[in-house]
């Protein structure tokens, strides 16, 4: 008896052990922004319908969920079923309780699939489209920023599968994904841990935002960038963590 109840704590211990080791994961940055910037880990705070996330001196202080709709076509006997949801939300984010960003958030899913083994379940993605879109503005600025988010997976998916971009109309900020961690290593089962953001080919910000739930959110925003700047990138990756929490959920 006393021997099962060591290996019971020798098991919970490894464990333990384990999540630590994953929660230590950073993803690989460029080297410009990794000695510009320090990272900053983006904890939930309460509980809502869209999560607080708080990092440094920005965080969510509130958030709702608008409408959601899903429609789905499959033909009698075909095997092919095709499926559109829509959903929207919106939250507020803040820095240091002062400078306010109100966040609109949209998506629009396409998804194509073929049923090969419909007795068991199975089936094959052909092709999977997410159209995501945050507008941010400012309650006293008439200025206002896009976030859009292109994104496909599947086996008919021929070309760049994502693209991302964060402009006002008239500048620009390249959105890439980074599917490597700073050991070198990658997770064919994962694929994209972050992503980070261009602004004139030079890496300006970064979000770690990855769908395996034992690593941390963290958040990289370059010093040198102007204050109104770091803002929106801060408000961008808080979007970029609420997308991927989104696809987790739905």
């Amino acid at each position: 008896m006393k021997e099962l109840s060591l290996s019971i704590v020798s098991f919970f211990l490894l464990l333990i052990s384990i999540s630590s080791v994953l929660a230590q994961k950073e993803m690989k940055l460029t080297e410009s922004l990794d000695k510009n910037s320090t990272p900053m880990q983006a904890k939930p705070k309460g509980i809502g319908t869209v999560t607080k996330y708080q990092f440094g001196p920005y965080k969510i202080v509130s958030g709702k969920e608008g409408w959601t709709t899903t429609t789905a076509n499959s033909r009698f006997f075909s095997l092919h079923t095709e499926s559109k949801s829509k959903k929207k939300l919106s939250f507020v984010f803040v820095k240091d309780l002062k400078d306010s960003v109100l966040v609109n958030v949209s998506v629009n899913t396409d998804i194509k699939q073929m049923d090969s083994h419909f007795a068991e379940g199975w089936s094959i993605l052909k092709d999977s489209k997410e159209n995501y879109m945050a507008i941010m503005s400012f309650p006293s600025d008439t200025a206002t920023w896009r976030m859009m988010i292109a994104n496909r997976v599947g086996s008919d998916v021929k070309g760049e599968p994502f693209e991302g971009m964060l402009t006002d109309g008239n500048s620009s900020i390249q959105i890439k994904e980074v599917e490597e961690w700073n050991d070198g290593k990658k997770s064919k089962i994962i694929g994209t841990v972050g992503y980070e953001f261009y602004s004139g080919g030079s890496s300006v910000a970064a979000v770690q935002a990855s769908p395996d739930t034992f690593q941390k959110k963290i958040v990289w925003i370059r010093s040198d960038v102007d204050t109104k700047l770091q803002l929106i990138l801060a408000a961008a990756s808080a979007a970029m963590m609420v997308r991927v929490e989104s696809t987790l959920t739905d």
